[in-house]
């Protein structure tokens, strides 16, 4: 199993401010906010050895212009961020899907064959939400490994049996994903196949994890 991280960027941060003021370059602990996920998330790509990627969806403006310089992820742009994050969702696997076809035609340059194919291995999309600063190695870990061993197509993490960001869906749902629209992504599809999702429920002391930023008064 092969897993591809996300991390959707491109919220229009409505509850936070001032119009067109982005929540994710706000400070918080002398960073900017979105910093906090994504140094998390290249570290747990460098230590896995089952992490191929780890791309970065997010609006025109000061994120972009940063990240597309930094070699250590994958930096797209979208542009019609008020159609929901199912539109960043759909952008970042498309993304993955062209890292995929890129790995297997460099297979096919230095191999000289066609036996393998990425799809021998199931791939998982795993996304992040950027404004999720205090979610932390261990948990993303312990998520990833127990997801393994599920058996199931789609999981999240959960606290108290609510269904929490992050989520993964691997490849049995991708062409599902890309039918979603809307401000609820992929969590669309968790709730219409119940059976096929696993739960990754945090203790009440990691709950704070999986609090997410909407307002200024959340940084306190």
């Amino acid at each position: 199993m092969r897993f591809h991280e996300v991390i959707l960027a491109a919220g229009l941060s409505s509850r936070f401010g001032e119009k067109d003021e982005n929540k994710l370059l706000a400070d918080l602990g002398g960073q900017p906010l979105y910093t906090h996920i994504l140094e998390r998330l290249i570290r747990v790509r460098d230590q896995r050895d089952d992490v191929d990627d780890l791309t970065i969806v997010c609006r025109p403006g000061n994120i972009y212009n940063v990240c597309r310089h930094d070699k250590r992820v994958i930096c797209v742009e979208n542009r019609h961020p008020e159609k929901g994050i199912a539109s960043s969702l759909k952008i970042g696997l498309t993304t993955v899907g062209c890292l995929i076809a890129g790995q297997f035609r460099d297979y096919v340059r230095e191999k000289g064959q066609t036996v393998y194919t990425p799809l021998d291995d199931h791939h998982v999309l795993v996304c992040f939400v950027a404004d999720e600063p205090y979610l932390q190695e261990d948990t993303i870990n312990g998520f990833l490994d127990a997801f393994k061993e599920s058996g199931k197509s789609m999981g999240a993490v959960s606290v108290n049996g609510r269904t929490c960001n992050p989520c993964c869906f691997r490849d049995d749902y991708w062409s599902a994903l890309k039918e979603l629209g809307g401000d609820t992504g992929g969590k669309q599809l968790i709730r219409r196949h119940p059976e096929d999702v696993f739960l990754y429920e945090l203790p009440p002391e990691k709950a704070r994890e999986v609090d997410d930023i909407d307002t200024k008064e959340d940084l306190c």
